[in-house]
């Protein structure tokens, strides 16, 4: 079973218990109204001794489902985190190539230059460096650049998505604080 399927288990068996709590309730009421015979009315206090357990022990039933159910979706949040993360790793990392690229191409480039301007150079040498540094030339250093931009365009929205999950995952984190020292 999945873990969606899993939650919406949980879920459901919460929705189950507050129509038991309901039921109990209404149930409850009646007894006290009338004993099975149908005949007169119990006494107020018998009733409220036993009806008050019950209650107590449906409303601790229904604090632990909702419990489970905040710990389940916190669960599912900070996977989520962790996916976001390593998409956001991913993106870094590819900028952190790219930029390694365009310094590496960048360096070659000036080395090729310092060669040229500095040493006696053979025709044939010469010609060499100047096709090397025409082909790094070539290499279009907008192309790079366009990418980096794309790369920083999605970075900033994957960053938004990682806010957006935190924030979601510390409301959980204040529910579940919320829920604890009443579940004792």
């Amino acid at each position: 079973m999945g873990f969606i399927q899993s939650v919406s288990r949980v879920h459901h068996s919460f929705l189950g218990s507050l129509v038991f709590v309901v039921g109990m309730g209404i149930l409850g009421g009646a007894a006290c109204a009338q004993n099975i015979s149908g005949s007169a009315a119990l006494d107020p206090a018998a009733c409220e001794a036993k009806l008050i357990p019950a209650l107590q022990s449906i409303s601790a039933d229904v604090r632990k489902l909702q419990m489970e159910m905040l710990e389940d979706r916190r669960e599912l949040l900070a996977a989520r985190i962790k996916d976001i993360e390593d998409e956001l790793q991913v993106i870094q990392s590819r900028q952190r190539e790219l930029l390694g690229e365009q310094q590496s191409r960048t360096q070659q480039v000036s080395d090729i230059e310092s060669q040229l301007a500095q040493a006696p150079l053979s025709k044939q040498e010469r010609e060499e460096l100047e096709a090397t540094e025409k082909d790094l030339l070539a290499g279009s250093p907008e192309m790079p650049a366009a990418v980096l931009a794309q790369l920083a365009q999605r970075e900033a929205l994957v960053r938004e998505r990682l806010a957006q999950h935190e924030q979601r995952l510390q409301s959980v984190d204040r529910q579940l604080r919320q829920l604890a020292p009443s579940a004792k």
